[in-house]
């Protein structure tokens, strides 16, 4: 009986009885996000006073009482303003660089920090004077990054860049037709896959201007055999005169393959309340909706005679912010996975009452045996061990406008589709995480299809798209297009769920528990043969008389 209740309550308490970790506070404004030194875990740029340093992500296994624990790294100075962070691999070396916008009064300098070889420092290089924050983005589809801006005149800045750094050539005769743009101010471009074919096209965020005001114009480009060409006829302008409107997104909302471009309609100038939200998608178009979220939960109900035992009833909980954020003021939040595990923590930047800008996380605790499938798709630099001190292969460095899809059952005669691309915004702090994270439910089911795309150009399918079949969930895949050829290099890591973690645990304490009853038995059993050799060494043997 004792056997049977400590199994029960084994096989019924989560696995969160583990020890309670504590989450430090970290100083300074976040920056960015990457993996600078190749250990499979996303690092933190963050600015600190005139300097930028990179934290480095602690993922030693031993270290039970904290958890989101960053070392300091390389430190250099960058001025006295507020900048703006881009990473990428600008010069081919396989190690991330930094790309830094900085404001002064209606102009933003911009400049590329190059990493040394040891990683412990960075060289910078100035760039040009440009109206807006510049892109950080393959262009030429090389696997190098690029940088993508426009001049205050509204013609455009495209840069490649050389093995030790420097600025190298001119890439806007990749961009035959182009005009000139006048980016809407304060929201980012983006690139990412709104057609569905696996391959990323360039959003410009454009100003238009008449008497009644400015207005968002969206302008898409999309990558061609001898360059990027204009689509206009795919995008149009957002139906309606709204002058106020926030950061636009790109992101599969309703989970049918294929991604949408949302931007948010705000009542005022300074967005801090938003009236409704303007969605377009490929095949449909724009659509204007108003959402009043709630959350309705599905609760037991003691009295309801007539309807059941059940009820819904408004979540009317309030989120708890720890003292020093409520006295406060939250400037930022942000998705982060802190254990690498497919469960996303909160990142929340906020300036206290008294003292400079901090940051901290909000652990996600395990709800329950969701899975998950986290894709991540390098640069072809090298489609080897690039670096002998990485734990990766390949070059490390995640190429933004890589784009996944996948589809699976559902278990209940279903079918679950979804779509994203690796970093679509790199301007303007969109914070994207440097992979593609797709959340498949508690269904155990695998993953039927997952289908890759590289962000270039290339006659043939195999080149820029690959397709896998029959994935475990709770899954990692790494992949490394080629960089010559048609052969695509994946590696898949596969994360233990919750139920194999608690059926071990189970067996493991069962098989305790059978060890222990055969001890008690063959101990019993000695001491009855020790009992029994002594009755008859004490016996009296009388036909020995």
């Amino acid at each position: 009986m004792i056997v049977f209740r400590l199994l029960l309550v084994l096989c019924t308490v989560q696995t969160s009885w583990s020890l309670v970790k504590k989450v430090p506070v970290q100083f300074g404004r976040v920056c960015a996000f990457g993996d600078f030194n190749g250990d499979s875990n996303t690092d933190i740029l963050v600015q600190r006073g005139r300097n930028l340093t990179v934290l480095l992500q602690d993922n030693e296994l031993l270290n039970v009482l904290e958890e989101g624990v960053f070392k300091n790294s390389t430190t250099f100075r960058v001025g006295d303003e507020t900048v703006e962070c881009s990473l990428g691999d600008f010069n081919g070396d396989t190690k991330l660089d930094i790309l830094v916008s900085m404001k002064r009064r209606k102009e933003y300098h911009h400049s590329v920090w190059i990493s040394t070889a040891t990683r412990d420092s960075f060289v910078e290089h100035k760039l040009a004077v440009l109206s807006s924050q510049a892109l950080a983005i393959d262009v030429d589809g090389n696997g190098w990054h690029d940088v993508l801006g426009f001049y205050p005149n509204g013609s455009m800045y495209c840069m490649t860049f050389s093995r030790d750094g420097s600025p190298a050539f001119d890439c806007n005769y990749l961009f035959p037709g182009f005009i000139r743009v006048e980016p809407y101010p304060g929201v980012p471009h983006l690139f990412a896959d709104f057609t569905g074919d696996h391959l990323a096209e360039i959003v410009f965020m454009d100003t238009t201007t008449t008497s009644s005001g400015s207005y968002l114009t969206p302008r898409m480009w999309g990558r061609f055999k001898n360059g990027w060409r204009e689509t206009p006829t795919v995008i149009s302008q957002i139906p309606g005169e709204h002058q106020f409107v926030g950061a636009p997104m790109a992101a599969d909302f309703d989970a049918d393959g294929l991604i949408e471009l949302l931007v948010p309609i705000c009542r005022k100038a300074d967005c801090k309340q938003v009236t409704e939200f303007a969605n377009w998608q490929y095949t449909r178009g724009w659509s204007t909706n108003a959402f009043d979220l709630q959350v309705i939960d599905n609760i037991p109900c003691t009295n309801c005679d007539r309807n059941g035992t059940r009820r819904f009833e408004i979540n009317k909980s309030v989120f708890i912010q720890p003292k020093e954020v409520a006295l406060g003021e939250i400037k930022m939040a942000s998705f982060f996975d802190l254990k690498e595990d497919g469960n996303l923590d909160i990142l929340i930047e906020y300036k206290p009452f008294e003292g400079d800008t901090k940051f901290s996380f909000i652990p996600c605790d395990d709800k329950g045996d969701v899975t998950f499938l986290k894709v991540q798709v390098f640069t072809n630099i090298c489609g080897k061990r690039c670096d002998p001190t990485s734990k990766e292969l390949g070059s490390g460095v995640s190429w933004s406008g890589a784009c996944a899809s996948f589809s699976m059952s559902d278990g209940w005669g279903g079918s679950l589709k979804s779509a994203s691309c690796q970093i679509p915004a790199t301007t303007h702090r969109a914070l994207a995480p440097p992979y593609v994270l797709f959340g498949l439910g508690r269904s155990p089911n695998f993953v039927d299809e997952l289908t890759i795309g590289a962000p270039r150009y290339s006659d043939s399918l195999a080149v820029r798209q690959h397709t896998l079949k029959q994935i475990v969930p709770n899954s990692r895949i790494v992949v490394i297009p080629p960089e010559d050829g048609t052969h695509w290099v994946t590696r898949l890591y596969v994360t233990p769920s919750q139920l194999i973690l608690q059926s071990l645990a189970v067996i493991a304490l069962v098989c305790a528990m059978l060890l222990i009853v055969v001890a008690f038995l063959h101990y019993r059993e000695k001491k009855e043969d020790r009992v029994e050799r002594q009755q008859q060494s004490h016996r009296f043997h009388f036909d020995a008389m």
